[in-house]
């Protein structure tokens, strides 16, 4: 009697991979919440002595930046605030008087950027919180720093914020079948049937 030995290649389910994404996501969650409250101990600790020492510490995304109620309460504990709009906070120590605050960058002539914003980001902790804005029917392949070009054949773009914070304006291809005659389309009516 013969027996012929098979190879099969064993591919995992769909199943496994899918309770796989699942447990990468838990874990990526549990890591982001292990590190808000590393922060937020470090923020309750370091404030403490913020008191004493006019030294703080605040999570990325945050700065002593009073905001407008407390500015006449300068000895009152800062309690790290939101960076704000068009600026973000690396974070770490900083005093009252010198806030780890930068304002987003203004665009250089040329480039056809409009302005950096957070646009309602008020906790951005980097320069790429700092977004290109883009006049109407022109975008930017780099959303962080820009420039703006025009949208292209094909495409329509309505202009503003353009990158990744749910404002995502930038560049709409036209439906099946349209394309456009210019190339600094801005809405989908330019785009006509081929």
């Amino acid at each position: 009697m013969l027996f012929h030995s098979f190879c099969i290649q064993s591919q995992p389910s769909p199943l496994k991979q899918e309770a796989f994404g699942d447990a990468e996501t838990k874990l990526n969650n549990a890591i982001v919440e292990v590190n808000a409250a590393v922060d937020e101990a470090k923020t309750e600790k370091y404030d403490k002595i913020g008191q004493t020492t006019g030294r703080y510490y605040c999570a990325p995304g945050y700065c002593t930046f009073p905001d407008p109620r407390r500015r006449l309460q300068q000895f009152q504990s800062s309690r790290c605030n939101p960076c704000g709009l068009n600026a973000y906070c690396p974070g770490g120590f900083q005093t009252l008087a010198n806030p780890d605050r930068v304002d987003c960058p203004l665009p250089e002539p040329g480039t056809g950027v409009t302005e950096f914003t957070t646009g309602t980001v008020t906790t951005g902790s980097s320069r790429d919180a700092c977004i290109a804005s883009c006049v109407p029917g022109s975008y930017a392949d780099d959303p962080v720093y820009g420039p703006c070009i025009p949208c292209g054949y094909g495409y329509y773009c309505p202009g503003g914020f353009q990158g990744g914070t749910g404002f995502n304006t930038a560049r709409v291809p036209c439906p099946p079948a349209t394309n456009t005659t210019i190339t600094d389309a801005t809405n989908p009516n330019d785009c006509v049937q081929v």
